[in-house]
């Protein structure tokens, strides 16, 4: 930035004001520290009331040890609070706390200093188009959502800590001051999305990157906050981030724990050429395979049963087809029993080839059940599983029900009241 000289800038300045300035500053962000965390505020009263004391004391025992005690409080209460840190959040946690009151000291020094030298107009307009740079607006935009939650804790601060280290390290005082002004009240967060998305018409992957922090500060303690999770649904249709590559990032920053619903239309080009290949070749069985490892696995693990039942299964299928294609049906299987596996595109596309041809949906869930009683049992994962697939294709649990009597023989499911009919299966 280019400053304009000032009449502030004298031996004066320089050597007494700025120090002092800097203590102040120094201070303003320990003591934000403080205010910030609950158990450090807690020692840190515990330790003014021992001061308290030792005046009161003072006057009943007037002694050079008195003194020294009172002198040793500050050290002591340094050591108490850096053993709760590093007690709580590790070596590396404590580290980012610190380096956290020292980001927050240099954003201070940078706000200040743009103040005194940042008066003319020129710096003030270069300004602006610096703040309104797309990773700034991504950090406020963050910040906003950040306070959907009720507001910052440590593990959201060390995640923010770990983003921006990951970046521009020359940038990242000032990012994390961007990040807190979208905490602010007076915040116009709409102002921002419209120059976000203007900022980021022709790169894609900026926008990528964007909803990727907004999912990575929102997934703490295993959980996203359903208000979070509604603000990155928002924010990814704003900036054109299909649910396709929205669940991608879902799946790889929560470990398959959270994703969303999409179709055909979101698909990528690739996969829709395998989906054409399935639409015109594909069979109730070819589907199925894929499900089968998807039920079988709901264990965490494919029992030896399960995997012969798969074996004897494609065995056939190669005899009625003449044709060696155990590779295929072997990656189809395995691809099924993937953690980050949603049959909901396949249950599209098996949909889309059959229809409402109910004895297509029975045949499909005949087989996911012979997988699963494979063993001889059926366990509840299992059963979700079947349950899931069963509610995609929009079949009742009466349905399912009626289907597992009838492969169990009887050892699980209900058998039907009365006489069904196809109605009988929808929900």
């Amino acid at each position: 930035m280019n400053r304009k000289s000032s009449k502030k800038n004298t031996v004066f300045h320089q050597m007494f004001w700025l120090p002092l300035v800097r203590l102040w500053m120094f201070s303003l962000s320990i003591f934000r520290y403080i205010y910030d965390n609950q158990v450090i505020r807690t020692i840190i009263s515990t330790v003014v009331t021992l001061l308290a004391s030792v005046i009161l004391a003072s006057a009943f025992f007037v002694s050079y040890y008195v003194f020294l005690f009172f002198i040793l409080l500050i050290p002591i209460s340094i050591v108490l609070a850096h053993l709760y840190m590093i007690m709580t959040y590790g070596v590396e946690g404590t580290r980012a706390e610190l380096r956290q009151i020292k980001e927050d000291f240099h954003d201070r020094m940078w706000r200040y200093e743009n103040q005194i030298y940042g008066d003319n107009r020129e710096t003030r307009y270069l300004n602006l188009v610096y703040e309104n740079e797309p990773d700034n607006l991504s950090y406020r935009i963050a910040g906003y959502m950040v306070g959907l939650g009720g507001g910052v804790d440590s593990d959201c601060i060390r995640q923010l800590n770990s983003i921006v280290a990951s970046g521009n390290k020359s940038k990242s005082a000032i990012y994390v001051q961007r990040f807190y002004e979208g905490l602010g009240n007076n915040y116009n967060l709409q102002n921002d999305i419209n120059m976000y998305v203007m900022k980021t018409s022709e790169d894609h992957e900026q926008r990528l990157k964007f909803i990727d922090m907004l999912v990575a500060l929102s997934f703490i303690d295993n959980n996203i906050q359903v208000d979070k999770f509604k603000f990155i649904r928002e924010m990814s249709e704003r900036v054109e981030v299909n649910d396709k590559e929205l669940n991608r990032i879902l799946n790889t920053r929560t470990n398959g724990q959270y994703g969303v619903r999409y179709g055909i239309n979101d698909m990528t080009q690739e996969e829709k050429k395998k989906a054409d290949y399935e639409l015109e070749y594909g069979t109730v069985e070819t589907f199925a395979l894929t499900f089968m490892g998807y039920v079988a696995s709901a264990d965490r693990n494919v029992t030896n049963e399960e995997y012969d039942l798969f074996i004897t299964m494609i065995e056939d299928m190669q005899k009625k087809i003449a044709q060696d294609k155990e590779d295929e049906y072997v990656k189809r299987f395995h691809r099924g029993t993937s953690p980050k596996y949603n049959p909901r595109q396949d249950i599209q596309l098996f949909r889309k080839k059959y229809g409402n041809q109910l004895i297509k949906y029975r045949e499909l869930l005949s087989l996911l059940i012979k997988m699963a009683y494979a063993d001889g049992d059926v366990s509840r994962a299992e059963y979700d599983r079947i349950l899931r697939i069963a509610e995609l294709l929009e079949l009742n649990e009466s349905a399912v029900q009626s289907i597992l009597y009838d492969q169990t023989g009887g050892r699980f499911g209900r058998k039907p009241q009365k006489k069904q009919f196809s109605a009988d299966f929808y929900h």
